[in-house]
């Protein structure tokens, strides 16, 4: 079975989604024969290359330098392919549809984006490319009465909520909390919508403190503003920019950290939030909608630390768990309590089950397992 995933070549959850639905495979009695197709105006990263040909994906690249410049090129790949199942992780769809029309196949839509950081012009875009979809994947949950919801069940549209997941068994952590110093961490793209820039000043006005304390800041990923916060805030001894980190050393990371501080102006389900938990880390989270929504669900309100995005609070809520290490015993437990919901043991039989519900009763032989 030959499944395409078409995705953005920059950092981001559109990739780790993808990556996981590849190793999620290897609980499955099925062979598939995976290909990704990176399509944006970013270049792809190494990292990308590398887990591709670890993982023996087949891939390609095309760079997007003025709207629709590469939908040929896409819909040619796809016509190469001929896939068994396209699944388009909130990409251009005009390429995908056009392929869906002149071969009378399906393809389903991924939406990673949070509702409240759209801004106008990706709303009338996202409603196009649902319009357009077979079917569409939610990544975080939402409330059973939102406008969303109903709007795709007036346009008859058919849709799910799938978790985010990742594999606990290689995030996770041995110790309490790290003794010889406090390391805040925060793994994210450095764009507007995140908000590292909180965490940034916070340890720049109170330096003297931190350093004295041994408390340190290292933030992981890159991005538009990656180069002007380093800029900025490097010459301070206490913050560590550390780029973006392969699969290994992402892991040694989390390893490191005494607490996990994902900052932003809206979420959907952060596979970084769900790395921090599989390495038995406190949270502090920004208290969005994405963030409510899924300790909602998942019901773990005890386990974590909500706050606003405004330095005050988030300050407090670091001093509160350096001070309390009660914190590290509630983060082991958070792990156990979810670690089956998280974890990508079922991941892509999800997805496979939705791909076999739009399919025709010829191509569901494929997705025997």
């Amino acid at each position: 079975m030959k499944i395409l995933q078409i995705l953005h070549p920059g950092l981001g959850g559109t990739s780790t989604v993808a990556f996981s639905l590849v190793d999620s495979q290897k609980y499955i009695k099925l062979k598939v024969e995976n290909y990704f197709l990176f399509n944006g105006n970013e270049e792809i990263l190494k990292q990308y290359k590398d887990k591709c040909l670890k993982k023996k994906i087949n891939f390609i690249f095309y760079k997007l330098t003025f709207p629709f410049s590469t939908t040929l090129k896409v819909l040619n790949y796809i016509t190469k392919v001929k896939p068994n199942v396209i699944i388009n992780h909130s990409n251009s769809v005009f390429p995908t549809y056009i392929y869906k029309l002149l071969n009378k196949k399906k393809f389903i839509y991924v939406d990673h984006s949070p509702d409240k950081t759209r801004g106008i012009k990706n709303w009338i875009k996202t409603l196009f490319n649902w319009i357009l979809s077979d079917y569409i994947i939610f990544v975080s949950y939402r409330k059973k009465n939102h406008f969303i919801f109903k709007l795709l069940n007036f346009l008859k549209k058919k849709f799910k909520v799938i978790l985010n997941a990742i594999d606990t068994k290689k995030f996770k952590n041995d110790k309490f909390f790290v003794k010889n110093f406090f390391k805040v961490g925060m793994a994210a793209r450095f764009v507007d919508d995140k908000l590292q820039i909180i965490l940034l000043k916070i340890f720049e006005k109170n330096r003297n403190y931190f350093k004295k304390k041994k408390v340190i800041l290292s933030l992981a990923g890159e991005g538009p503003n990656y180069l002007k916060y380093k800029k900025k805030y490097e010459k301070n001894s206490q913050i560590h920019f550390v780029g973006n980190l392969n699969e290994r050393k992402i892991v040694k990371w989390f390893n490191g950290l005494s607490i996990y501080a994902h900052l932003s102006k809206d979420e959907t389900t952060s596979t970084s939030i769900l790395q921090a938990i599989s390495s038995e880390i406190p949270l502090i989270l920004s208290k969005v909608d994405g963030n409510i929504n899924l300790i909602d669900s998942l019901k773990i309100s005890k386990y974590c630390r909500l706050v606003s995005n405004d330095e005050k609070n988030i300050k407090k809520a670091i001093l509160e768990n350096f001070l309390n290490k009660e914190s590290f015993y509630l983060a082991k437990k958070l792990k156990k309590k979810v670690e089956n919901k998280i974890d990508l043991r079922n991941f892509f039989n999800q997805y496979l089950q939705v791909a076999r519900s739009i399919s025709n009763e010829t191509e569901r032989n494929y997705f025997k397992i």
